[in-house]
């Protein structure tokens, strides 16, 4: 599957990370501004010339996403267990995606948290009305033990239980509460994060999801850091999940001729594709050359090169540059197109900080 654009409704804002927000992502419905050359931003007036300036500086603010193999391949696998595992509640499975810092995991979870719902919210149009939470999605609490796992699951609902309780009598809150809202699909993100203490052992770990498998009737997504590389599902436990689970693997894109060079090939032009620059061409970044150079600079990292390009693209329209003096009265200040040159200015996303960042971010 080559890399495009996602829809849409897939990009927004908002964090997912509470119900408010995954709702206000499903229901937003944003246009991107229009792309314009040069000669056709001269003829706006100067009210249509200042509008476009100001949504074009919102939208390289944003986080674009393209559906890469890996994304594309999540949603239908797990579109596809969300339907059999309505009708096999004793023989469910569950949905592993394990990989290196920085490939796109946590992307990958609210892309299917946002589709789930919005597609539930389709089949089902008062079901906010009638209470009902199809999608619980949380990142696990750093440093997080099995009490506090449960009161993210709770939080995230609004479902209220009582205070002081440990784990093993808010268990079946927790149940009661995912049977109560109606929840088919449980995303749990940063999982690694389970270990990352020492109040929590892997055989624990283990344990405590396969009580939410087992006494619950949902579909679980558990994504994390090199969680089967690690031994994270180690014990008897941990082998009922893998042997109850679909694991996808997300690997580094490549600069080698190969299905992962067209794939790095195609994040990299629908990132482009992205853009709102008066000067840039399309076609400018997926040149060879180009490519290398982004690789270099990111290691084919999703999250780097986008932030990578995000960055560049706010640089290349709002630092000063000769090439552009004739335009300062009409707003224009940027080059208003990305090249070498420029990308090796920006140091703030560089692959090794940007790793450092992740990895140190999933240790607090």
């Amino acid at each position: 599957m080559s890399a495009r654009t996602l829809p849409r409704r897939h990009l927004a804002m908002s964090t997912t990370y509470d119900l408010e927000g995954l709702r206000a992502v499903v229901a937003e419905d944003y246009t991107p501004p229009e792309r314009l050359t040069v000669s056709a931003f001269k003829k706006l007036s100067t009210n249509k010339r200042e509008q476009w300036l100001a949504a074009r500086e919102a939208h390289h603010g944003r986080s674009h996403v393209v559906l890469t193999d890996a994304l594309g391949q999540a949603f239908t696998d797990i579109s596809i267990l969300s339907l059999l595992n309505r009708y096999r509640p004793n023989d469910r499975e569950v949905y592993i995606i394990s990989g290196s810092a920085g490939l796109g995991k946590t992307t990958i979870a609210r892309k299917i948290g946002v589709n789930f719902e919005h597609d539930y919210g389709v089949r089902f149009p008062d079901y906010q009305r009638n209470d009902e939470c199809p999608v619980v999605m949380i990142t696990t609490p750093a440093k997080c033990n099995p009490t506090a796992l449960d009161k993210a699951l709770l939080g995230f609902m609004h479902y209220s239980y009582p205070e002081g309780r440990t784990h093993e009598r808010l268990k079946s809150v927790v149940v009661k509460a995912l049977r109560d809202k109606r929840v088919q699909l449980v995303i749990i993100d940063d999982l690694h994060r389970l270990r990352s203490g020492t109040q929590i052992s892997s055989l624990e770990t283990a344990d405590l999801l396969k009580e939410y498998f087992d006494l619950s009737t949902c579909t679980f997504v558990f994504l994390g850091i090199d969680l089967t590389a690690t031994g994270f599902f180690e014990g008897n436990a941990g082998q009922q999940i893998l042997n109850r689970g679909a694991l996808l693997t997300i690997d580094r894109c490549s600069n080698v001729a190969g299905a992962k060079h067209n794939e790095w090939r195609g994040i990299v032009a629908g990132l482009e594709d992205n853009l709102r620059l008066l000067n840039h061409r399309r076609g400018t970044l997926t040149t060879d050359a180009m490519l290398e150079s982004l690789y270099t600079l990111t290691h084919g990292s999703l999250g780097a090169v986008n932030k990578l390009l995000q960055t560049a693209a706010m640089y290349a329209s709002t630092v000063a540059d000769p090439a552009t003096e004739d335009l300062r009265d009409l707003g224009i200040v940027g080059k208003e197109s990305i090249d070498k040159a420029m990308l090796k200015k920006i140091k703030t996303v560089a692959a090794e900080q940007f790793f450092t960042v992740a990895v140190e971010a999933s240790e607090t």
